[in-house]
């Protein structure tokens, strides 16, 4: 999906009219109309304020990832001072067989947690 579809669904999603976000973004509905007809492509600074309106990362603003989940959620603070950030780090740091216990372990503490593989 090209980033002109992303954020023209993500505005409708959250009921927001252009003029609404392109004075959230301070610029122009036109300019917000070009983006989202993919005319032009937002500049840094706007693609980073978009993320943060709607809650989503940059790489998916821009189509390189279906994950929508945004900044603020990986910076989301856990105990001890850790963040999801840091655990999704480990995750994909772990070795094979540490991963398999994880997600074992993930099968029985989370109701309705699953394998998509094998299952």
């Amino acid at each position: 999906m090209a980033c002109g579809e992303i954020l023209l669904a993500l505005r409708k999603r959250h009921g927001y009219t252009q003029k609404k976000v392109a004075g959230c973004l301070g610029i122009s509905r036109s300019a917000l109309s070009s983006y989202e007809k993919s005319i032009h492509h937002p500049p840094y600074g706007v693609l980073v304020r978009l993320g943060d309106l709607y809650g989503v990362s940059a790489d998916y603003l821009l189509g390189r990832t279906p994950c929508r989940t945004g900044i603020s959620i990986l910076n989301r603070e856990l105990p001890y001072g850790y963040t999801l950030g840091d655990c999704i780090e480990w995750i994909l740091a772990a070795d094979e067989e540490h991963l398999k216990h994880l997600l074992r372990y993930f099968e029985l503490i989370l109701p309705g947690f699953q394998k998509k593989i094998g299952k």
